[in-house]
């Protein structure tokens, strides 16, 4: 007698295919379990730290300290109404050659050289410059935020032209930097399109922060310029000079950064009487503080 084994086989068959869709379906229930747990895990960190201060996820918490980018230094623009007063820094400042950047109007920008006693940091008073006593503690390895100590508003006052407050704002927060470097980064971006030659450390500090750029270029043009170079009219003029240098050079790069700290008006011998005003100013040479500028 034969049997028919095919019926059987054929059940068979249907079994193990009904089990291996199980299988399946059970993999991706817990597949969609886990996707949905870790989005409401990704939910509730996002609460978590808006809650505490934070923004997005990957973010610095809110009030985070960020050190200032050499390239939006010359970018930054404070109401002297709103801000009537300047923080001196808490750093020591190194000493800048006699020019219409001298020793004494960086001592009196950037605050004078700092006494280390222990814990404490102290600058002492500087007489007849408007400076109080600043006191910097550290604790933990934390340095707590200096105390107020300002720079009288009517040395910045009387200029049409120039943004006094924004420009010595830009000086004390780029003498942040232990090297210096940001703060001769923020001269040597000006003396760039000024032919300030006679800058401390520029053709270094140019070096120092081309690292992203073409050396050379750089390297070129700074050495091109002298004292008795006419300055480029505006921004524009700053960067066509600097790729007419470059020849058959790319580098746009190069004179975008180069150009960055320019003025941004057209009125070129306005801006540097007043920029030399203000130096003259805190070099004790200048007009009388809140006098307006003479042209």
């Amino acid at each position: 007698m034969i049997v028919n084994k095919f019926p059987v086989q054929k059940q068979k068959m249907n079994l193990i295919f009904a089990i291996i869709g199980l299988v399946i379906a059970i993999a991706g229930l817990i597949v969609a379990i886990c996707v949905c747990q870790m989005r409401k895990r990704a939910r509730s960190a996002a609460m978590a730290a808006a809650a505490g201060g934070g923004g997005m996820p990957g973010q610095p918490p809110m009030g985070t300290p960020i050190a200032p980018d050499s390239h939006a230094l010359g970018q930054q623009s404070i109401d002297m109404h709103d801000n009537p007063s300047l923080l001196i820094s808490s750093r020591r400042s190194s000493s800048l050659r006699r020019s219409i950047h001298s020793d004494h109007f960086a001592e009196s920008v950037l605050g004078p050289p700092l006494d280390e006693v222990g814990d404490t940091r102290r600058v002492a008073q500087a007489d007849g410059r408007g400076f109080s006593k600043l006191e910097v503690e550290e604790s933990g390895g934390e340095r707590r935020p200096p105390v107020d100590t300002a720079i009288p508003k009517e040395r910045l006052g009387g200029f049409k032209y120039l943004k006094a407050t924004a420009f010595v704002t830009s000086m004390q927060q780029a003498s942040n930097d232990k090297t210096s470097t940001m703060k001769y980064a923020y001269l040597c971006r000006y003396a760039y399109c000024h032919g300030v030659s006679a800058t401390a450390k520029c053709n270094e500090v140019c070096h120092t922060l081309a690292e992203k750029y073409d050396r050379p270029i750089v390297t070129a043009r700074v050495k091109k310029l002298n004292g008795s170079k006419v300055p480029a009219a505006d921004h524009e003029a700053c960067r066509k000079e600097c790729r007419n240098d470059c020849g058959k050079n790319d580098c746009k790069r190069e004179c975008d950064y180069l150009c960055a700290m320019h003025f941004d008006n057209n009125n070129r011998k306005k801006y540097e009487d007043e920029f030399n005003e203000l130096i003259g100013r805190f070099n004790g040479i200048g007009s009388p503080p809140g006098s307006p500028v003479k042209g």
